[in-house]
């Protein structure tokens, strides 16, 4: 076998060589004969040695079958190549996404895209957006059945986290009523249990909602609860974004509200003297405002008018229950009219 190999090798070292290929002979003829020569020089001798060595091998690996089929290319011609200029002014690449423990914070438009399309199931997720609190007093609808607690009943889109610095709802007064205007940008109301809420508290200021506070969460989607939902508004409970933990939230690094722009909330600047006093109301209590202000301010929406108020610093109890109550009145044609009325 050695022998018939040898004999191989021997006939294809002594037979013609083949030209060279069409791209080559035309990359060659296309050289200037007065190129200058830049490199070491190579002896004559050792040249042809290194050209029988480089033929060997080539045709040992033919007759030994290692080449393997013969590429369609000329390997001594360059390919071409098509420079293309970058655009003026081409943005940079984008960097990469906020992340937090290994989470990706979102924003509310990419997490909602997320979740509507089947990416996100109820794995934690973190989002980063402001929060805002526009809930006010107002009455709800009786319902029939219990709503399930992802239903959020009677506040939902009340509060919760938008995209842009801005409130979820905002509540005007009109000459027939409250307007309740929602954002038009992103936003999204999330299930927050008692524990998360207290720390979500937003107070009002000067008889205004507290400004959006910059906020990030982590939370979950699918939670077992949305079984607990009205079977029409089951899919809803389980697209709701339970928040799990708040892991930025800062409303004293937030301007608060300032004064509204009448220095008296009375149509007039001599306003009547108090109707009541602390004992018509739940007696000598600490405060946080006595004194008239409109109605729609503190969430009543009985009458839209301007009232004499006092609202307790602290819970009450009242009615056997304990909780926020304001105690208002004002004077009507049959007299006082006085009320005492929860807070949301």
């Amino acid at each position: 076998m050695n022998e018939d190999l040898e004999h191989r090798l021997h006939e294809h070292l002594h037979a013609e060589l083949p030209p060279a290929p069409a791209a080559t002979r035309a990359f060659l003829e296309r050289l200037p004969l007065d190129q200058p020569k830049v490199g070491r020089r190579i002896g004559a001798g050792r040249a042809a040695v290194m050209a029988v060595v480089g033929i060997g091998l080539v045709a040992l690996a033919s007759v030994a079958g290692l080449g393997g089929s013969p590429e369609p290319s000329d390997g001594l011609v360059a390919s071409p190549t098509t420079v293309v200029p970058s655009p003026t002014g081409s943005p940079p690449p984008s960097s990469p996404a906020d992340t937090l423990n290994g989470l990706t914070i979102h924003t509310v438009s990419e997490l909602l895209d997320l979740r509507s399309s089947g990416r996100i199931g109820g794995e934690p997720v973190a989002l980063r957006g402001f929060w805002s609190d526009s809930r006010s007093w107002h009455s709800c609808v009786l319902t029939d059945s219990p709503p399930g607690e992802l239903q959020n009943w009677c506040w939902d889109r009340e509060f919760g986290i938008t995209e842009r610095d801005e409130p979820i709802l905002t509540v005007r007064a009109a000459p027939d009523g409250r307007h309740f205007d929602p954002t038009d940008g992103p936003a999204l109301t999330p299930f927050v249990d008692d524990a998360l809420e207290e720390r979500l508290d937003l107070p009002h200021i000067n008889g205004q909602h507290y400004r959006p506070v910059p906020i990030v969460v982590v939370g979950h989607f699918d939670d077992p609860r949305a079984a607990d939902c009205w079977p029409e508004v089951r899919h809803m409970c389980r697209d709701r974004l339970v928040l799990d933990e708040i892991l930025e939230f800062r409303p004293e690094a937030v301007p608060t509200p300032g004064v509204t722009p009448s220095p008296t909330p009375f149509p007039f600047a001599d306003p009547p003297p108090a109707p009541f006093t602390k004992a018509d109301c739940f007696g000598d209590i600490p405060y946080s405002f006595i004194g008239w202000g409109p109605m729609s301010d503190y969430g009543i929406d009985v009458v839209d008018r301007v009232v004499f108020i006092m609202v307790p610093r602290d819970e009450v109890r009242f009615d056997g229950s304990v909780a926020r109550w304001l105690c208002w009145g004002y004077e009507g044609k049959q007299g006082l009219v006085k009320s005492k009325t929860r807070r949301p």
